[in-house]
């Protein structure tokens, strides 16, 4: 388990810089709108939630194929029902996660301007990298939870939940 604890903490370390770089590539693209569908083009906090979605994502696509031939390779000799098809929830803990870091952003980002009124860049760039750690955290937590339970329920309909309770948090 601590190797599932060390591919995510260099997968949150990768989404972090792949997130620092996606902050400007609408600008060097000289403002293409297909490019503004995926990157930030303006400072509002909902266009910067795309810098925790998408490179989530990525990175989870790379982290899929490692995560399951470690479990290949390590656990299934030890548990036959740890099988790769068992393991097809990942994808659906990282929309979760992702949608935490989402949601994590907005908490602290409006609670600290709340508080304060209008929070310095340093601060909003420090509320990033706190909600990329919470994502993983919660990713870490989810798939160690999800391994050493065999008996999952259905991640279709709990990521369904998930996403519908998160709609109503927001309006």
């Amino acid at each position: 388990m601590k190797k599932i604890t060390m591919i995510e903490f260099i997968s949150c370390l990768s989404a972090c810089i792949l997130g620092v770089i996606f902050h400007f590539v609408y600008h060097w693209s000289n403002r293409l709108f297909v490019i503004g569908l995926f990157f930030p083009i303006n400072e509002s906090i909902w266009e910067h939630l795309k810098l925790i979605f998408f490179p989530i994502m990525i990175v989870s696509l790379i982290e899929y194929s490692v995560i399951l031939s470690y479990i290949d390779k390590h656990l299934v000799s030890k548990n036959t029902s740890l099988a790769s098809p068992h393991y097809s929830y990942l994808i659906c803990i990282k929309l979760k996660s992702a949608i935490v870091g989402m949601q994590s952003t907005v908490i602290l980002y409006y609670t600290l301007n709340g508080m304060f009124g209008r929070t310095p860049d340093f601060v909003n760039i420090f509320i990033y990298f706190i909600s990329m750690s919470i994502a993983y955290f919660y990713s870490n937590t989810q798939i160690k939870s999800d391994l050493a339970n065999t008996e999952s329920d259905s991640c279709e309909i709990n990521t369904f939940q998930f996403i519908n309770r998160f709609q109503w948090y927001i309006l």
